[in-house]
Protein backbone atom coordinates (compact mmCIF):
# COMPACT_ATOMS: atom_id res chain seq x y z
CA UNK A 1 0.00 0.00 0.00
CA UNK A 2 1.42 3.63 -0.83
CA UNK A 3 0.61 6.26 1.32
CA UNK A 4 0.53 9.82 -0.40
CA UNK A 5 2.84 12.54 1.15
CA UNK A 6 1.31 14.98 3.31
CA UNK A 7 0.57 18.43 1.47
CA UNK A 8 2.43 21.01 3.46
CA UNK A 9 1.97 24.37 3.23
CA UNK A 10 4.59 27.74 2.94
CA UNK A 11 5.79 28.54 5.56
CA UNK A 12 8.51 30.85 7.23
CA UNK A 13 11.26 31.34 4.05
CA UNK A 14 14.89 30.56 4.91
CA UNK A 15 15.79 34.67 4.17
CA UNK A 16 13.16 35.53 6.85
CA UNK A 17 14.70 32.68 9.02
CA UNK A 18 18.17 34.33 8.39
CA UNK A 19 16.74 37.90 9.46
CA UNK A 20 15.49 36.56 12.53
CA UNK A 21 18.98 34.99 13.41
CA UNK A 22 20.91 38.52 12.79
CA UNK A 23 18.15 40.09 15.29
CA UNK A 24 19.23 37.40 17.66
CA UNK A 25 16.18 35.14 17.70
CA UNK A 26 13.47 37.57 19.35
CA UNK A 27 10.71 36.57 21.25
CA UNK A 28 8.31 37.15 18.56
CA UNK A 29 10.72 35.81 15.90
CA UNK A 30 10.65 32.18 17.87
CA UNK A 31 6.70 32.16 18.29
CA UNK A 32 6.92 32.24 15.00
CA UNK A 33 9.00 29.48 14.34
CA UNK A 34 7.22 27.70 17.02
CA UNK A 35 3.79 28.17 15.25
CA UNK A 36 5.33 26.94 11.89
CA UNK A 37 6.88 23.48 14.24
CA UNK A 38 3.53 22.98 15.28
CA UNK A 39 1.37 23.56 11.90
CA UNK A 40 3.64 20.97 10.44
CA UNK A 41 2.89 18.29 12.93
CA UNK A 42 -0.51 18.92 11.94
CA UNK A 43 -0.18 18.90 8.05
CA UNK A 44 2.04 15.66 9.00
CA UNK A 45 -1.64 13.93 10.97
CA UNK A 46 -3.62 16.19 8.58
CA UNK A 47 -7.15 13.95 8.34
CA UNK A 48 -6.05 12.03 11.80
CA UNK A 49 -8.66 12.60 14.99
CA UNK A 50 -6.31 14.66 17.06
CA UNK A 51 -6.97 16.88 20.45
CA UNK A 52 -4.50 19.28 19.43
CA UNK A 53 -5.77 21.02 22.98
CA UNK A 54 -4.68 18.08 24.69
CA UNK A 55 -1.15 17.61 22.88
CA UNK A 56 -0.44 21.06 23.07
CA UNK A 57 -1.03 21.43 26.70
CA UNK A 58 1.14 18.55 27.81
CA UNK A 59 4.09 20.31 26.43
CA UNK A 60 5.87 22.73 28.65
CA UNK A 61 8.90 24.63 29.44
CA UNK A 62 9.71 25.89 32.77
CA UNK A 63 12.55 28.57 33.12
CA UNK A 64 12.91 30.21 36.82
CA UNK A 65 9.38 30.41 37.96
CA UNK A 66 7.56 30.42 34.83
CA UNK A 67 5.47 27.57 33.27
CA UNK A 68 4.78 28.01 29.38
CA UNK A 69 2.28 25.36 27.52
CA UNK A 70 2.05 24.56 24.14
CA UNK A 71 3.50 26.66 20.81
CA UNK A 72 4.87 29.19 23.72
CA UNK A 73 6.92 26.57 25.88
CA UNK A 74 8.23 25.28 21.89
CA UNK A 75 8.96 28.98 21.14
CA UNK A 76 10.65 28.98 24.86
CA UNK A 77 13.16 26.22 24.20
CA UNK A 78 13.35 24.59 21.09
CA UNK A 79 12.18 27.01 17.92
CA UNK A 80 15.75 29.07 18.11
CA UNK A 81 17.39 25.58 17.90
CA UNK A 82 15.24 24.40 14.79
CA UNK A 83 15.15 27.70 13.17
CA UNK A 84 19.33 28.38 13.77
CA UNK A 85 19.61 24.77 11.90
CA UNK A 86 17.48 25.65 9.27
CA UNK A 87 19.54 29.38 8.94
CA UNK A 88 22.70 26.89 8.31
CA UNK A 89 21.39 24.18 6.15
CA UNK A 90 19.70 27.18 3.99
CA UNK A 91 15.90 25.65 4.74
CA UNK A 92 12.59 27.44 5.08
CA UNK A 93 10.35 26.20 7.71
CA UNK A 94 8.25 23.87 4.87
CA UNK A 95 11.31 22.56 3.77
CA UNK A 96 11.13 18.38 4.14
CA UNK A 97 13.85 18.09 6.42
CA UNK A 98 12.21 20.43 8.92
CA UNK A 99 8.74 19.42 8.41
CA UNK A 100 10.43 16.05 9.20
CA UNK A 101 12.35 17.53 12.40
CA UNK A 102 8.55 19.37 13.31
CA UNK A 103 7.20 15.51 13.47
CA UNK A 104 10.08 14.65 15.96
CA UNK A 105 9.94 17.57 17.96
CA UNK A 106 6.47 17.15 19.03
CA UNK A 107 6.24 13.33 18.85
CA UNK A 108 9.69 14.29 21.02
CA UNK A 109 7.94 16.49 23.36
CA UNK A 110 4.35 15.44 24.02
CA UNK A 111 4.24 14.03 27.89
CA UNK A 112 2.97 10.78 28.59
CA UNK A 113 -0.55 10.28 29.69
CA UNK A 114 -3.62 10.67 29.51
CA UNK A 115 -4.09 8.70 26.09
CA UNK A 116 -0.70 10.47 24.38
CA UNK A 117 1.68 7.65 23.87
CA UNK A 118 -0.94 6.98 20.69
CA UNK A 119 -0.87 9.87 19.55
CA UNK A 120 3.31 10.35 20.25
CA UNK A 121 3.52 7.35 18.33
CA UNK A 122 1.21 8.25 15.69
CA UNK A 123 3.34 11.71 15.00
CA UNK A 124 6.86 9.84 15.04
CA UNK A 125 5.55 6.95 12.53
CA UNK A 126 4.07 10.13 10.33
CA UNK A 127 7.00 11.78 10.69
CA UNK A 128 9.72 8.88 9.64
CA UNK A 129 7.08 8.27 7.07
CA UNK A 130 7.46 11.65 5.56
CA UNK A 131 10.72 11.48 5.61
CA UNK A 132 11.49 7.99 4.32
CA UNK A 133 9.43 9.38 1.16
CA UNK A 134 10.91 12.76 0.43
CA UNK A 135 14.38 12.90 1.81
CA UNK A 136 17.24 11.30 -0.30
CA UNK A 137 19.53 8.07 1.25
CA UNK A 138 16.51 8.93 4.25
CA UNK A 139 18.29 5.98 6.33
CA UNK A 140 21.12 8.36 6.97
CA UNK A 141 19.73 11.50 6.58
CA UNK A 142 16.80 10.83 9.19
CA UNK A 143 20.15 9.58 11.02
CA UNK A 144 21.50 12.84 10.85
CA UNK A 145 18.50 14.77 11.69
CA UNK A 146 17.74 13.03 14.96
CA UNK A 147 21.28 13.48 16.38
CA UNK A 148 21.18 17.30 15.26
CA UNK A 149 17.86 17.22 17.53
CA UNK A 150 19.53 16.16 20.50
CA UNK A 151 19.97 18.33 23.21
CA UNK A 152 23.79 18.35 23.51
CA UNK A 153 26.55 20.84 25.53
CA UNK A 154 26.82 23.45 22.60
CA UNK A 155 30.20 24.33 23.26
CA UNK A 156 31.28 20.72 22.37
CA UNK A 157 28.35 19.59 19.71
CA UNK A 158 27.72 23.65 18.07
CA UNK A 159 30.87 23.28 15.79
CA UNK A 160 29.43 19.77 14.36
CA UNK A 161 26.35 21.33 13.45
CA UNK A 162 27.61 24.25 11.88
CA UNK A 163 29.87 21.96 9.97
CA UNK A 164 26.92 19.33 9.20
CA UNK A 165 24.40 21.71 8.27
CA UNK A 166 26.39 23.22 5.02
CA UNK A 167 26.33 19.86 4.32
CA UNK A 168 22.88 19.12 3.82
CA UNK A 169 22.51 22.24 1.88
CA UNK A 170 25.32 20.76 -0.73
CA UNK A 171 23.27 17.66 -0.66
CA UNK A 172 26.62 15.97 0.72
CA UNK A 173 25.00 13.18 2.79
CA UNK A 174 27.69 10.66 2.96
CA UNK A 175 29.90 13.81 4.28
CA UNK A 176 26.94 14.90 7.27
CA UNK A 177 26.61 11.57 7.99
CA UNK A 178 30.57 10.85 8.14
CA UNK A 179 30.81 13.87 10.25
CA UNK A 180 28.43 12.18 12.81
CA UNK A 181 29.80 9.15 12.91
CA UNK A 182 33.42 9.28 12.08
CA UNK A 183 34.58 5.95 13.22
CA UNK A 184 31.48 4.07 10.82
CA UNK A 185 31.60 4.26 7.09
CA UNK A 186 28.62 5.15 5.02
CA UNK A 187 27.88 1.84 3.51
CA UNK A 188 25.43 2.73 0.97
CA UNK A 189 27.09 5.33 -1.35
CA UNK A 190 25.16 7.92 -3.02
CA UNK A 191 23.51 6.81 -6.41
Amino acid sequence: MILEVPLISPKIPNSRLEEFSRQRWLSDDAKAVAKDIVQNAKELLIGGNTDWELVLGSIRAQKLNIVQFGEAAIAADSARTIGALAVYAGWSMHDPPIVYLSGRLIADRVKNGENLGDFKNRMLEAAINYGNKVLPHADFYIEILDFLLQPKDRGKYGFIIRKVAPLLREGNIEGAYNMINPRDDLVRKKG
